[in-house]
């Protein structure tokens, strides 16, 4: 002990030293020295307590050997002992550390225990190691009593050489990627997942797909990244990882002792830095992205210390994986793989250095969102399949914070509608919102669907009974790698019934339609809307009052408010002989209004969207078959649809057959026995426009813009009259295009705010019919007019959306017609606040 106690006198003098001339020391100069005191005062605090453990272990070892043989058998039964009660607690390290504080004195006391326990437990069996060691060393170097004697030179040369000698085996031989669990994981994975398809030639003539039923790993099975990038295979397959980092720069990463890396066919990417990795499998790949229990575990053993990495390592607990980093120049120098190993037991990885070990993506975000994002992708799709019981969403708000305080990007999410309520159920099994890549006030967004495991009620049978009988469900503990058969198929029949239920319309929408993608992510903003909790009670309460109100307005209210509830009916005054009585026509208006309010109430109250087949039901259905079936129903529903729920609307198209048909925009999706037609008509005078419908609408809400020197597209609505006379028509909407040339062609522009269907016949489906016109109406130009582009062009750096719902709308509105195949202009090109979106046209024929 005697140089711990010189170096504890030096650290004593130089404290008081310090004390003494703390007063004279105000100048930055004096400031700087006193600061350089205390620098070497804790070196030197750091430095006598290592001599000081140095000398307890050495002291300590000398006790047991003098104890004899019987007491370090002991002490090594004991260190076994401690080394199993480790191993059998070690599944606390599998998950993060997720809880920061507790709401009552329990909930504290446990946290605490859980980050002590298996700190404890491996620093008291590295202690039995290290003082075995050490008796172990005194044992063939020194002898029981020590004295000049007692020094066997020779014993000690035996020692160091055998000791070298393993070290060098071991870093020349022991490979610690097929050594240990991280092997017997790989192989079990390819079999599983990448072996299933791998049926021989000859087994599979004979016996067909049962003969491929081995159970351990088959030549064949696995898939090396190079073969996959080389085969060229879309989509692009993302393997995220964590890159630990444990004795890298901690300031860097924000103590969160990882960074984010990729495996992919392209190889190794950490960063903005990647390199190849042909030779290595996808399994293992896998393997490394599924390495929860390791002993590189990030921020985790961070938290619980060096202590438990070590005894994990020598345990052999690890499921990790040693790659070179991409900018590592012998990338493939595998000549002593041994010496990974050994810096894996000290904890020594690094990011920045030659080798990069990878473990469970968890350790830095769970997702994979956290580098979908990194590479702007605009329509993600996450699945929160953690264990979650709390439904604390702990892997949301961990991936929110970073993809901020990394990338600067925002993520607008409501998850209300995923949380259960007191019976257990949610109301939706997915929520989509936005992801803002330039903050809340830009323009470049993207789209997020949002799923997390939960029900709803509407399960299969054999689901909800599961449930019953395993009240964790669908948040059993991962901890639990065995699954039966009836776990197994309900968790899968689960995820299949969010899926069909989320995004069954898709199948709608046609995979041949450009731009299928972004007309499915419209959809999924479209029909994910968060409904308050009591909806249903509330919906129908107000639309009792509403249809009181309405009964009254149209039975006593004055003749002038009528007609300006629906200028529609006013607007065909001019085409009187195509129409009946206009007041004759406003009754009629408020009996439908009334009708048809009753059949949404009835639809919500008596769920008809799923039993509308029942034989309860059977009655309603055919009462509102009759109304909807009456001409003046079906003339007046497109204009009186958009008050009603987009739900509702589309019940109403599938089951009595009302929509619209525009032959020219949208031959293909509406049904042909629709009684409303659309026709997009060219109208040369503006003089007879400004007295229609949609006009009048537009300078309610807007300052009329010249129409000289422009192209007017008109979108007109013929309605049914019931009659052989010619149909009423009604303007619904109008184009106010610049037609310019450019680059040798011609290009259509407008403002978004010229491209107007009026307000209230918003949701009605005429927006869609009318952009779907005017791009066939200018496919059909450029073989005659030349036309190359059309754009749209949105706000100004003086215009921008304030507030999430007008942040929601502008988002919405872009996506409508990306829809469409229009394309974001890179806004580095234009002004804040300004967005372009072109659509190049094909070339003529």
């Amino acid at each position: 002990f005697a140089p711990a106690m010189v170096l504890a006198a030096c650290v004593v003098a130089l404290i008081t030293v310090r004390t003494l001339f703390a007063r004279g020391a105000r100048t930055p100069n004096g400031i700087a020295r006193l600061t350089g005191v205390e620098r070497s005062v804790s070196r030197m605090i750091g430095l006598t307590t290592a001599l000081t453990a140095v000398a307890a272990i050495w002291w300590g070892s000398g006790l047991l050997q003098q104890q004899g043989i019987a007491t370090v058998s002991t002490a090594a039964g004991g260190t076994g002992f401690l080394a199993g009660v480790f191993a059998w607690a070690s599944k606390w390290l599998s998950t993060p550390l997720k809880e920061t504080r507790g709401s009552t004195l329990a909930r504290v006391v446990l946290g605490w225990l859980k980050r002590a326990t298996p700190r404890a437990l491996a620093l008291m069996v590295l202690v039995f190691l290290i003082l075995q060691v050490g008796t172990g060393v005194r044992s063939v170097a020194f002898s029981p009593v020590e004295g000049a004697g007692g020094f066997n030179r020779e014993g000690f040369g035996w020692l160091m050489g055998v000791s070298g000698a393993v070290l060098l085996l071991t870093a020349w031989l022991f490979d610690p990627a097929r050594v240990g669990l991280h092997e017997f994981y790989r192989s079990r994975i390819s079999r599983c997942y990448l072996g299933a398809s791998n049926s021989p030639p000859a087994v599979a003539t004979e016996r067909g797909a049962a003969g491929n039923r081995y159970v351990s790993e088959r030549p064949g099975d696995d898939l090396k990244l190079g073969a996959i990038r080389k085969a060229s295979v879309k989509p692009i397959h993302l393997v995220c990882t964590a890159a630990n980092d444990l004795a890298g720069d901690h300031l860097a990463t924000l103590y969160r002792g990882a960074r984010s890396a990729v495996l992919s066919a392209n190889g190794i990417s950490i960063g903005d830095k990647t390199g190849r990795l042909d030779y290595l499998g996808l399994s293992a790949a896998l393997t490394a992205s599924a390495a929860a229990f390791n002993s590189q575990m990030g921020r985790v053993s961070m938290d619980l210390g060096p202590a438990v990495a070590f005894l994990m390592g020598a345990l052999n607990l690890r499921l990790g994986l040693w790659v070179p980093h991409p900018e590592n120049p012998r990338r493939d120098d595998y000549t002593f793989p041994g010496r990974l190993f050994l810096r894996e037991l000290f904890g020594r990885s690094r990011t920045d250095g030659s080798q990069l070990h990878l473990s469970d993506g968890n350790h830095f975000e769970n997702f994979g969102l956290y580098e979908l994002v990194r590479r702007h992708c605009r329509s993600i799709i996450v699945s929160d399949c953690g264990a979650d019981p709390a439904v604390s969403f702990d892997d949301l708000a961990n991936v929110l914070r970073r993809v901020r305080e990394d990338f600067g990007v925002e993520i607008e999410l409501d998850i209300a509608p995923l949380r259960p309520a007191a019976d257990g159920l949610a109301r939706q099994h997915a929520v989509a919102g936005t992801i803002h890549y330039d903050g809340l006030d830009g323009s470049d967004k993207g789209t997020l669907l949002f799923f997390k495991p939960a029900l709803t009620g509407d399960e299969p049978p054999d689901v909800l009974q599961y449930r019953t009988k395993n009240g964790q469900f669908p948040h059993e503990t991962t901890g639990d790698q065995f699954y039966d058969e009836a776990q197994w198929e309900s968790y899968r029949r689960l995820g299949e019934h969010a899926v069909r239920t989320t995004l069954g319309f898709a199948e709608s929408i046609g995979h041949e339609k450009a731009a299928f993608l972004d007309r499915l992510f419209l959809g999924v903003r479209e029909r994910l809307h968060p409904a308050a909790e009591g909806h249903r009670e509330v919906f129908i309460a107000m639309s009792e009052r509403c249809a009181s109100l309405e009964a009254d307005v149209f039975s006593q209210g004055p003749s002038a408010l009528r007609r300006e509830l629906f200028p529609e009916v006013v607007a065909l005054r001019g085409q009187e002989q195509l129409v009946p009585d206009l007041e004759q026509e406003l009754q009629a208006v408020s009996y439908l209004m009334r009708a048809i309010q009753i059949m949404e109430d009835v639809w919500v109250a008596a769920d008809l969207e799923r039993y509308w087949s029942h034989p309860l039901n059977e009655g309603w259905m055919n009462y509102f078959q009759r109304w909807a079936s009456a001409p003046t129903f079906r003339r007046w529903w497109p204009i009186l649809r958009p008050i009603y729920s987009n739900g509702f609307r589309d019940f109403a198209a599938e089951r009595f057959g009302l929509g619209m048909r525009d032959a020219l925009a949208r031959p293909d999706s509406d049904p042909a026995h629709a009684s409303v037609r659309l026709r997009l008509m060219l109208e040369p005078s503006s003089t007879v426009f400004e007295g229609g419908h949609a006009w009048r609408q537009f300078v309610q809400r807007a300052a009329a813009p010249d129409l000289l020197g422009r192209t007017l597209l008109v979108y007109r609505m013929d309605l049914l009259n019931g009659t052989t006379r010619p149909s009423p028509t009604l303007d619904v909407g109008f184009a106010l295009v610049d037609e310019r040339p450019v680059d040798g062609g011609r290009t259509a522009t407008w403002q978004a705010e010229h491209f107007f269907v009026p307000p209230p016949l918003i949701g009605a489906g005429i927006v869609g019919r009318q952009l779907d016109a005017v791009i066939a109406y200018y496919t059909a130009q450029a073989r005659v007019g030349g036309f190359r582009r059309l754009t749209v062009v949105f706000g100004s750096g003086v215009v921008r959306p304030r507030g999430k719902a007008a942040r929601d709308e502008r988002v919405r509105q872009i996506g409508f017609f990306k829809s469409r195949g229009f394309e974001v202009v890179a806004s580095g090109d234009l002004e804040p606040g300004r967005v372009e979106l072109s659509l190049t046209l094909p070339p003529p024929a």
